[in-house]
């Protein structure tokens, strides 16, 4: 070993590298049973109650609740409808190493799944 390969030695055991992590882009799927979500909560009266109305209203609910957590870079992906339940997938970048997953509170929506972007959406970006 030379004498610069000593110093590099000496000096990395001195300040080891810290790991530098990535955030991944995750998927969270949420959802709810309309029925239930009229029949059990007090909605504001300014609430559509027509159906296709009422699943857009719930969508910009869902962000909303989820704007004031610590995820950002939210993204709204998909809704399915089927007419008695709604489910929305939501992308955002988090890295849980260094901050865990927190949605915070999303009011009458129901947490359903969580995955990793590429797992679910391969060959998109």
């Amino acid at each position: 070993m030379n004498t610069a390969e000593i110093m590099m030695k000496k000096l990395r055991d001195i300040y080891p590298a810290k790991e530098v992590t990535v955030p991944k882009v995750w998927v969270a799927t949420f959802g709810l049973i309309i029925e239930g979500l009229l029949e059990n909560y007090e909605l504001p009266n300014s609430v559509p109650l027509d159906y296709p109305h009422l699943c857009d209203w719930l969508e910009r609910d869902l962000m909303d609740h989820l704007s004031k957590t610590s995820i950002r870079l939210l993204k709204l992906l998909e809704g399915t409808r089927d007419g008695e339940a709604l489910s929305v997938r939501v992308r955002f970048k988090c890295d849980p190493e260094k901050h865990p997953f927190d949605f915070g509170d999303i009011g009458w929506w129901e947490f359903l799944e969580l995955d990793e972007f590429d797992k679910i959406y391969p060959d998109q970006d």
